[in-house]
């Protein structure tokens, strides 16, 4: 059984189609990089994906069952969702903010914390560089520094299946390989995460499968070994790019100014 799969999807904004003929399937453990060019319908996938969006066609499944017939609560369990757009209403403290990753889990809103929860937040926390935001009010934080709180937070929540909207998105250097270390191991241990990417490098070195968009229709998925080539890159990106091997095997993906 795949962890996610997705069949002849349709959906569209008003009348203009933003994604056609959309079908991929993950097993256990797999990390997908979605790709492509701004507008090409990366975020809308995920959001389609998490049952946020409905499609006009085509079915979603995850875990073998339809996303649209979970309950909200029952998907939380299940799926975690990243997104660009986290902004409570309230004044909310950075340990509120992980905490809410807790609720899924429990049988109210907002319950009392056991020793097990406590850890569980520190231990995102800590993961994310961010054990010195605890107390500060989460709006009073940079963009950076609310990515990985959010992330932080999904962490805490503790799903089988990832989804993150930009993962490096706002990271200074340092925070970009703590972050990409910890989801690296996160996919190591088992759990399935499909993330966007702008940062074709970053998708290379971590995700072992790639999906190709370009203005909301599929242009590839597979081995990102296999799929993440010049003629590839050219086809979706618009433009030439070069694969520069580095010292230690690992290929970086360079455009060409001429």
């Amino acid at each position: 059984m795949f962890d996610v799969e997705v069949q002849n999807l349709l959906f569209s904004y008003s009348k203009e189609i933003t994604l056609k003929d959309i079908s991929f399937a993950t097993d256990p453990g797999d990390f997908v990089g979605i790709l492509g060019p701004n507008g090409s319908g990366k975020t809308t996938l995920l959001k389609l994906i998490a049952g946020i969006l409905k499609p006009d066609k085509g079915v979603i499944k995850i875990k073998g069952k339809r996303v649209d017939s979970f309950k909200r609560r029952d998907l939380a369990r299940i799926l975690g969702f990243v997104t660009q757009e986290l902004s409570p209403l309230f004044s909310f403290t950075v340990h509120r903010i992980i905490e809410t990753g807790l609720i899924p889990h429990k049988p109210r809103l907002f319950p009392s914390l056991t020793e097990s929860d406590e850890n569980r937040i520190k231990v995102a926390l800590q993961n994310t560089g961010s054990e010195s935001f605890l107390k500060r009010s989460f709006h009073t934080l940079s963009a950076g520094e609310q990515r990985r709180v959010s992330i932080a937070r999904v962490l805490a929540q503790n799903t089988p299946i990832i989804l993150v909207d930009e993962p490096m998105a706002h990271l200074d250097p340092g925070h970009v390989v703590s972050i990409s270390r910890v989801l690296k191991k996160l996919s190591a241990d088992g759990k399935t995460i499909i993330a966007a990417f702008h940062d074709i490098n970053a998708a290379f070195s971590l995700c072992n499968k790639i999906l190709f968009l370009k203005k909301g229709k599929m242009y590839g998925y597979g081995s990102a070994k296999e799929i993440l080539t010049e003629v590839n890159l050219e086809r979706v990106y618009g433009t030439r790019f070069q694969l520069i091997k580095g010292s230690d095997s690992h290929f970086f993906v360079v455009p060409k100014f001429h």
